[in-house]
């Protein structure tokens, strides 16, 4: 097949079109990239990181640190996901969230619950969260916290930030007396070697 000129001419005509035509989706996909950071530019951070949850009514402290707001005019929700594992019930943990900015706090929660803390003071806030296990809920056993913030709209995108924390029940009485039995028979019985020694 003998292309003309005037094929050629189209042929690299149309090849520049295409190559404008990706460029600009290039751009139009970086740039939806970029809102959607913006939109997503919020962090949560839990401290600390791992706790043994203790049983009513005592509880765990954690605080949440939260920062990169960019909608400070938006009420924010949060809520905590428990995974359990070995499987079990979500529903054997509960907890409760406190803004110590205002004082005001959630009642006890339990797994997938939503808390609406209120609107942010600046791009940065600090919350608590208080973690127990009820009374009926197995021992010895781990559970981890999804934790995840959701605030206003941002370039048409929700801003929202997530975080696990890791939790274990107290362990059993026999996981705790049989080492400690242990290594108080070989204390003594090493002391007593050292004095007859």
């Amino acid at each position: 097949m003998l292309l003309t000129l005037s094929h050629i001419y189209v042929f690299k005509y149309k090849r520049k079109t295409m190559r404008g035509a990706a460029k600009l989706a290039l751009f139009l996909v970086f740039a939806a990239l970029m809102l959607s950071e913006c939109a997503n530019a919020e962090s949560l951070v839990v401290s600390p990181g791992n706790q043994t949850v203790p049983y009513e009514p005592d509880f765990a402290t954690y605080t949440l640190h939260i920062t990169g707001i960019v909608n400070t005019t938006a009420s924010h929700n949060i809520s905590t996901t428990i995974y359990t594992n070995p499987p079990g019930s979500s529903k054997d943990i509960e907890f409760r969230f406190e803004n110590p900015q205002t004082g005001a706090y959630s009642e006890w929660m339990i797994s997938g619950e939503k808390w609406n803390w209120g609107t942010p003071f600046g791009n940065a806030q600090i919350l608590k969260m208080y973690v127990r296990a009820k009374s009926s809920a197995p021992r010895n056993h781990g559970y981890t916290l999804w934790i995840e913030d959701r605030g206003g709209d941002i370039y048409g995108a929700t801003e929202f930030a997530v975080a696990t924390s890791v939790g274990e029940t107290i362990p059993e009485f026999q996981a705790i007396a049989i080492p400690l039995g242990i290594s108080l028979f070989l204390a003594l019985f090493f002391f007593r070697k050292k004095q007859k020694g």
